[in-house]
């Protein structure tokens, strides 16, 4: 708990340094939008002595004292690193680090680091990852509407984690209200090259959504996208059940009577 205090401590002070440069500076005149960098990154946290090291070794230890799980003693190695060599070519995977450490924690201080990496167009793999963190920063500070814009901006990427994304972007769409949005990111997770298991979740969670909102045909067609690559048999006889009940409700009695034709043939033990 003390290690954890003291890493928090040193997160607020960081936010603390970056909230007062930016309130300071007489000359802005408009607050920067979310794709500008912070300018003020190279006075985090003030506090952390000066390093005798050069910048690349300071790196290096940095990553070395993640590894072994010492995060306080990393994130002062890569503070020490911003603040005596702000301009370094080592500089940018400081920040990202740092922010990396902070976000568990203190969300608040990460989104400005990971704001200042997270500029288009992405030209890298590190302001990739940034943007990414980023919109899960804004998730997690509760700035849904922030989130799903930065959820938006990854997904146009088209990295190979693209789908997971939008399965985010949907949880934050339903925060908005926007249900019809949640409900077409959620069918592109379905649809999507993620591992079963993963498409199954996101179509049970489609399909939950569907039913609260009173969508009987949306769910049914969930349904059949959902039966159509499940493959463990409870499962499947599961799904045949419910997907047979809901549409015998919904007047269509002869899907009811297919399904649940399907679900008596596949039962485990016939």
């Amino acid at each position: 708990m003390k290690k954890q205090a003291r890493l928090t401590n040193l997160c607020i002070l960081m936010h603390l340094a970056v909230v007062f440069a930016l309130t300071s500076c007489v000359t802005l005149e408009r607050s920067p939008p979310a794709n500008e960098p912070i300018a003020p990154t190279t006075a985090v946290i003030s506090a952390v002595p000066t390093a005798e090291l050069p910048a690349a070794e300071l790196l290096a230890r940095g990553l070395a004292l993640r590894v072994q799980g010492e995060d306080e003693r990393a994130a002062l190695d890569f503070s020490a690193l911003l603040a005596t060599y702000p301009a370094a070519a080592e500089a940018r995977e400081a920040r990202y680090f740092l922010a990396e450490v902070c976000a568990p924690g203190r969300w608040n201080s990460a989104i400005e680091l990971f704001r200042a990496l997270a500029v288009e167009p992405y030209a890298d793999p590190l302001a990739q990852r940034a943007l990414f963190w980023l919109a899960l920063g804004y998730e997690n500070a509760g700035d849904a509407a922030q989130a799903v814009d930065a959820y938006a901006r990854y997904r146009a990427l088209n990295t190979p984690i693209e789908p997971y994304a939008a399965w985010r972007q949907a949880d934050q769409l339903a925060v908005l209200d926007r249900d019809a949005e949640s409900a077409t990111a959620l069918q592109h997770v379905v649809n999507s090259a993620l591992a079963p298991r993963q498409r199954a979740s996101a179509a049970e969670q489609a399909i939950a959504a569907a039913r609260a909102r009173g969508d009987a045909d949306a769910a049914l067609a969930l349904y059949t996208d959902l039966l159509a690559f499940a493959q463990q048999p409870q499962y499947r006889a599961r799904l045949l059940v419910e997907a047979a009940e809901l549409a015998r409700t919904d007047g269509d009695s002869a899907q009811a009577v297919a399904w649940l034709g399907a679900a008596l043939a596949e039962a485990p033990g016939n």
